[in-house]
């Protein structure tokens, strides 16, 4: 059987460079665009703030962990834990969230807005200042988890009474990893700040979308806590510090959480003049919640804190979130594909391009409380629990003395916004509440409320500092000596899969 030679280039040589080499076939050159195409066409778009810059990424699955065994035993081993947490660490505290059922979207019902995610727009805040807070009067309370400090539901309508935050077993786990030194950093994209309230240092906490716990004048950049503003939301009024009625503060001054003067949005991006969003006006004095708003960045420490954590990671466990929101949900991409990489949600991970080594599909606060039963810390986390505080020794606003009716008077004529004719007023006096700032709050959230301190152990606050090496290896040896408490849980593997477990409450 002979070969035929290649067909010599030479007749070809002369012919446009664009066309067909021959009427039946067309070029390689052509064949390769075509080629191009057709795979360009489908690809998913990729969004512009995505770290996958010329393709899409896929995180290999690291084939050496796939058992619960295995999380149980990367969360003893690691000592640079990163842990990116959603809503679901929450939920179990009646907290809701924001998409499902039972979250806030739906529970906005006589909303102005045909979509409920217009109401959180800061261009429709900043117009309309009164229809969030009637909104935000419904679900703030709830959002923060805060209950009454000796339990009694039914006192939670009168604004007077003190309130301590109540955080969930999960928040209880991740305070007894950084006290055994095992925390690097912790990603919220909640604005519960229950992570602070149970015990974790601001240091450790990265809050993505901001805060409820604390709010800023959008005039003069003072701050005050949730303990001081939430109380007049819970009652349907408009929060506005005390600048409102100084005639010497310009309306609409641009200012930052940090008191200072910002940027406007035209300075460094290129859009519409006629889109006067970055130039709406509100009222003066006008305090806003540090939670970030569509249409805000998101916290500026995220990018440099990542960026660091990134070279010092070993794990990395995400808990409580579907991954829908950017820039977030990035991050399973960011994080070297050697680190082991843990999911613990009620729904598995549909995160295109994620494959996470280890998937545990249930409550958070039931599995968590598995782990630490296995790794043998169920003693450390059941004195970390909420349930196990003193709230009696909390230090929270003590109740004033009920005033008389000739002093409730007197002092409501004393909250209302003057009006001066030297400057345009736009605060409404029947509906508006001025609230006491602070140039001294922290930049950081503090946690609702201003200080929470319950049952003060100081050799326990010393152990966040994490203890050796030595004394951890003595404790956990001598819980590995002791007989391990039942198991609550039944744990099934889903057909099929060899990492994707369920994890269920034992009938």
């Amino acid at each position: 059987m002979s070969y035929s030679a290649p067909q010599s280039p030479a007749q070809y040589r002369d012919r446009d460079a664009d066309s067909n080499a021959s009427p039946a076939r067309p070029s390689k050159l052509l064949r390769l665009w075509q080629l191009s195409t057709e795979r360009a066409s489908s690809l998913p778009p990729r969004r512009l703030n995505s770290p996958v810059k010329n393709a899409p990424q896929t995180r290999p699955r690291l084939q050496e962990y796939y058992t619960f065994d295995h999380a149980v035993s990367l969360f003893k081993s690691s000592k640079n834990i990163v842990v990116l947490t959603g809503a679901g660490i929450s939920t179990s505290l009646g907290v809701p969230d924001f998409r499902s059922q039972n979250g806030v979207y739906n529970l906005l019902t006589d909303s102005i807005y045909d979509d409920p995610q217009e109401l959180f727009h800061i261009a429709n805040f900043k117009t309309d200042p009164g229809e969030f807070f009637k909104q935000a009067a419904k679900v703030f309370p709830r959002m923060q988890g805060l209950v009454p400090v000796n339990d009694d539901k039914k006192s939670t309508k009168s604004t007077d009474v003190p309130l301590v935050p109540r955080y969930s077993a999960t928040h209880a786990f991740l305070a007894l990893l950084q006290s055994k030194g095992k925390l690097l950093t912790i990603y919220t994209q909640n604005i519960d700040g229950l992570e602070v309230a149970a015990g974790l240092p601001l240091s450790k906490v990265i809050q993505c979308h901001g805060t409820l716990a604390t709010a800023t004048c959008m005039s003069c950049g003072k701050r005050t806590t949730a303990r001081k503003y939430m109380p007049h939301v819970r009652a349907g009024k408009i929060p506005f510090c005390k600048c409102s009625l100084d005639p010497d503060v310009r309306d609409s001054k641009q200012r930052g959480r940090s008191g200072k003067k910002k940027r406007k949005r035209d300075d460094y991006e290129d859009t519409d003049e006629e889109d006067g969003e970055s130039q709406s006006q509100f009222p003066k004095g006008l305090m806003k919640p540090d939670m970030t708003f569509f249409g805000e960045p998101i916290s500026q420490a995220y990018e440099p804190r990542l960026e660091d954590d990134k070279t010092k990671v070993d794990l990395l466990v995400i808990i409580g979130t579907s991954l829908k929101v950017e820039p977030v949900n990035d991050m399973p991409l960011i994080i070297p594909p050697k680190v082991p990489q843990i999911w613990i949600s009620k729904d598995r991970c549909t995160r295109d391009g994620v494959k996470v080594d280890i998937e545990l599909l249930g409550e958070c606060d039931l599995i968590l409380e598995e782990i630490a039963r296995r790794a043998g810390w169920s003693t450390v986390l059941q004195e970390r629990l909420w349930e196990n505080r003193n709230t009696d020794d909390t230090q929270i606003p003590m109740e004033k003395p009920k005033k008389s009716s000739a002093a409730k008077a007197k002092e409501n004529l004393e909250l209302r916004p003057k009006q001066h004719k030297s400057t345009e007023q736009m605060v409404p006096p029947q509906n508006g509440a001025i609230i006491k700032t602070d140039d001294k709050v922290s930049d950081q959230a503090v946690s609702p409320p201003e200080k929470h301190a319950v049952r003060t152990e100081s050799k326990k606050i010393a152990a966040h500092n994490g203890p050796s090496d030595a004394a951890e290896s003595r404790s956990e040896a001598k819980s590995n000596g002791t007989k391990l408490p039942p198991s609550k849980i039944t744990i099934e593997l889903e057909a099929g899969q060899r990492s994707r477990w369920y994890v269920r409450r034992a009938k």
